[in-house]
């Protein structure tokens, strides 16, 4: 890649994309993510919406998470690797 400004045109669009397929994979199967409701004390009802997969996304690619949503299924757990590695591979590559 030439300009270093499509390296992060390319990591936004991932990150929407990866949200808007987390959040598709939690509203057919709700048992995919477990919500830590210690941490998320404002989401009482225990329902995400497409934010918090975006939020979960971003901090995904930045840092370990802060385990308030976490994958459970053996998809978003693949996944999640896969994200991460490709935003980090087009990251330093």
């Amino acid at each position: 890649m030439d300009e270093p400004y499509e390296k992060i045109y390319i990591n936004i669009a991932s990150i929407i994309v990866f949200s808007i397929i987390y959040y598709s994979l939690y509203k057919t199967n709700k048992d995919s993510f477990v919500i830590n409701k210690d941490i998320l004390k404002n989401k009482t009802n225990g329902v995400l919406n497409y934010m918090d997969f975006l939020y979960f996304t971003v901090l995904l690619n930045f840092t370990v998470a802060f385990g308030d949503i976490i994958p459970s299924s053996n998809t978003v757990k693949l996944l999640t690797n896969i994200q991460v590695v490709s935003f980090w591979y087009i990251t330093l590559f």
